[in-house]
């Protein structure tokens, strides 16, 4: 008989698989330890990777954090190099972040260069994790 322990915020817990074959025993198993991990909320899932608190200053760092973990591919910027002026006359950065695994694109305009990088990233961020952008 097949086991597998995991180790969970509940502690130790071994899941026996059961099966006639050795493919149908770890399907079963799969399932099993899915299921109780989603009914305990134990379920790791992206979310648990972010910060306490995302802000523009840990956007950049935790969208790359989450493509060297395997979640999403390497984030890709392309900056404007010559920068517009808004309806007010104030001088406008641009900044696109594109996930392509995820198949999104978010452009972010400030007058700062570096913010305008964050502020994509962090758009980026909310739309994979479906959090609500606290700076609209």
């Amino acid at each position: 008989m097949l086991c597998n322990e995991l180790k969970t915020k509940r502690g130790k817990i071994t899941y026996p698989a059961e099966g006639t074959k050795k493919g149908e025993a770890i399907n079963n198993l799969a399932t099993k330890v899915y299921e109780d991990l989603l009914f305990n909320d134990d379920l790791y899932t992206i979310k648990d990777e972010l910060p306490n608190e995302l802000t523009l200053d840990n956007a950049v760092e935790t969208l790359e954090k989450l493509a060297f973990k395997g979640y999403i591919s390497m984030p890709e910027y392309k900056e404007d190099l010559n920068p517009k002026y808004d309806y007010k006359g104030i001088l406008q950065w641009a900044c696109e972040c594109s996930v392509l695994s995820e198949n999104l694109t978010y452009k972010a305009y400030d007058p700062n260069k570096k913010d305008a990088k964050k502020y994509s990233a962090y758009l980026c961020i909310c739309h994979i994790c479906k959090i609500k952008d606290i700076y609209k």
